[in-house]
C-alpha cells in the first residue's frame, strides 16, 4: 500500500497488525479487532504511544473493506481523532 508517497508494507497475526513505512524495520504495531467480515478496529499498541506521543490515549481507527479482488482490497479508513478520510487500494504479496 502506498501512503503519503512511500511504501507501507502491513503483515498480520490473528490478534494484531504491524506496519512498515518506507522500509522500516521497526514496526508500529496495533491490536486488531474484527467487527465483520467487511470492517475492524485498529487500537494502537503501547509501543505507538512512545514514538507518537501525540496520540490520543483512546485512539481508534476504523477500517472498512469497500470492495476486493483475487489478491486486492480497496479499504476507507477513518479514525476518533482525526477528520482525515484515507481511501486505499492494497495488494496481498506472499
Amino acid at each position: 500500500m502506498m501512503y503519503n508517497g512511500k511504501l507501507l508494507v502491513i503483515k498480520r497475526d490473528a490478534t494484531h497488525q504491524y506496519e512498515y513505512y518506507n522500509g522500516s524495520t521497526v514496526p508500529n504495531s496495533y491490536s486488531i479487532e474484527w467487527i465483520s467480515n467487511c470492517s475492524y478496529t485498529l487500537k494502537p499498541d503501547a509501543d505507538n504511544y512512545k514514538r507518537f506521543p501525540n496520540t490520543p490515549k483512546n485512539a481508534l481507527i476504523t477500517v472498512n473493506i469497500i470492495s476486493y479482488s483475487r489478491n486486492t482490497y480497496k479499504i476507507k479508513a477513518t479514525s476518533n481523532f482525526s477528520s482525515q478520510i484515507l481511501k486505499s487500494e492494497i495488494t496481498k504479496i506472499n
